[in-house]
């Protein structure tokens, strides 16, 4: 995108805030703020009730915009005059808010510029820190071109980043670019609801008859990127009849041009064993007691674009399968051992939960400090 028309649109937008903002006076409100759907995620819903039980007023602004990952631009979801009116909106609300709880990037909030409210809270909606991102992947075909980067100001101004665990700590300090400080462990509802699931659900019965693989590749944002199970789906039939169990296939929803759900993916929670190469839908299944295999025949390109925290063939290294063959051998062991394959997982799930797992925390309590 243009950087002139990147700057004044930021100058647009700051000139129009600054009204706002003398217009309205703070109140007691947190604004719940998500560019991915147009229904609140699980998060949202629990938090903004928690927020109005302390007598606060809970908004939700939501809509879905699938944004060029490297220009900004709409591309999908509302057109630019729906979402002009979206934005016009968004500024009229933070003029008036106390708090903002984001769970994604959004460009309103990196280009305006704040005082000391409200208080930007990152609800990143991915537990733990797979793979590289934000700051950590600038300058990478998955990532963010550097130029990008400083335009939009993208993950700029945020006051606190909420993190699922103490081993995700330092990747999420670097990918957000804050003080370690400023980031905090904070017990998500969706968390608790995963558990809850598992409890209720209990582990899929050994003796249940229609087994289940979920195949759930991660967001390829490159079109030149290799994309191995793209590959793998071309070969399905051939792959089914080698399996003790029936695929499923669930493609990123961006990818696929549809909104990024907030709640849990009901094919996870009918799967026996998910197959997934870098896809943070891991730490859903290590909640959920799901099994999980690893496909990953292009992790030596992928380590260096976009990157990553944890490398499952030094974390856990008998759940990686680089070709079709070790695949499907990989997925009946799992389905036969599902204990062993639990425990094998554990190295790599386990840290980016380390302090978490307590209670629900509370926003305001933790991130409103005055």
């Amino acid at each position: 995108m243009n950087r002139a028309f990147i700057g004044i649109s930021k100058t647009a937008m700051n000139s129009l805030y600054k009204l706002f903002c003398a217009q309205y006076k703070r109140k007691n409100m947190v604004l719940f703020l998500s560019r991915q759907s147009e229904i609140p995620s699980f998060d949202f819903q629990v938090l903004a009730a928690q927020v109005e039980n302390r007598g606060w007023q809970a908004v939700t602004h939501l809509i879905r915009v699938n944004s060029e990952e490297n220009s900004g631009s709409t591309k999908a979801g509302v057109g630019m005059v729906p979402y002009a009116f979206h934005v016009l909106k968004q500024l009229r609300l933070l003029a008036q808010c106390r708090m903002v709880v984001l769970d994604r990037y959004d460009p309103v909030i990196g280009l305006l510029e704040f005082d000391e409210e409200p208080v930007i809270v990152q609800l990143w909606h991915a537990f733990g820190a797979f793979k590289k991102f934000g700051h950590q992947s600038v300058g990478t075909p998955e990532g963010h071109a550097r130029a990008t980067m400083d335009n939009f100001n993208i993950h700029g101004n945020y006051n606190w980043v909420a993190v699922s665990g103490e081993g995700a700590r330092t990747a999420y300090a670097e990918s957000f670019n804050c003080p370690p400080e400023r980031v905090v462990v904070f017990n998500r509802p969706e968390l608790f609801e995963l558990l809850e699931f598992r409890r209720v659900l209990g582990s899929v019965s050994a003796e249940q008859q229609d087994k289940r693989v979920l195949f759930a590749p991660t967001l390829r944002k490159d079109s030149t990127s290799p994309h191995p199970f793209k590959q793998l789906y071309t070969h399905s039939q051939r792959l089914e009849a080698g399996l003790q169990a029936r695929p499923v296939w669930s493609f990123h929803p961006l990818e696929e041009g549809m909104p990024a759900p907030g709640n849990v993916n009901d094919l996870l929670l009918e799967a026996n064993v998910v197959v997934t190469d870098y896809s943070s839908i891991v730490y859903e299944a290590y909640l959920l007691g799901k099994t999980v295999v690893f496909y990953t025949p292009d992790i030596e390109s992928y380590a260096v674009s976009p990157g990553l925290n944890a490398n499952p063939l030094k974390l856990c290294p008998s759940l990686c399968a680089r070709t079709e063959a070790e695949l499907t051998g990989l997925i009946n062991w799992a389905l036969e051992n599902p204990g062993a394959a639990l425990q094998a997982f554990e190295p790599f799930a386990r840290p980016a939960f380390e302090g978490a797992r307590t209670a629900p925390s509370d926003v305001l309590a933790t991130f409103y400090r005055k």
